[in-house]
């Protein structure tokens, strides 16, 4: 292949098919970081929810053993739990990355967030 000006024409197109293959392993590499951070996430809150619920049970057993306190004060008068109605229900993250050409996945916020978990504790797959 012959000069054309300071460069040759095959190193040209070598160095575009290159760079595409750059591209290409990069955003697999990108891709696989994504899908560990969702499964690191997904399973650390498996580990907080088991935790919470080992400390609740323990809870439990410590307050059966002690005897009843009957100042009224000593209570709250708040409700103890406040349910669904203050989770997440939407998100103002978009649902695609801008500038991005990676597929992406279903955001997990709020209550795909607990089917996840629920799934993944069950041995189903995402």
């Amino acid at each position: 292949m012959g000069p054309i000006g300071n460069f040759s024409v095959g190193k040209i197109m070598r160095t575009g098919v290159r760079r595409k293959n750059i591209i290409a392993k990069t955003k697999k590499k990108m891709q696989m970081w994504r899908d560990r951070a969702r499964s690191s996430l997904i399973q650390n809150s498996i580990r907080y929810a088991r935790k919470v619920n080992l400390n609740k049970r323990l809870m439990v057993m410590k307050k059966a053993g002690r005897p009843k306190n009957l100042n009224p004060s000593a209570f709250s008068s708040q409700p103890e739990k406040r349910g669904d109605r203050l989770g997440c229900k939407f998100s103002t993250i978009p649902a695609r990355p801008r500038y991005s050409d990676i597929q992406p996945k279903k955001r997990l916020y709020g209550m795909r967030l607990k089917s996840a978990t629920s799934n993944r504790n069950e041995g189903k797959a995402l």
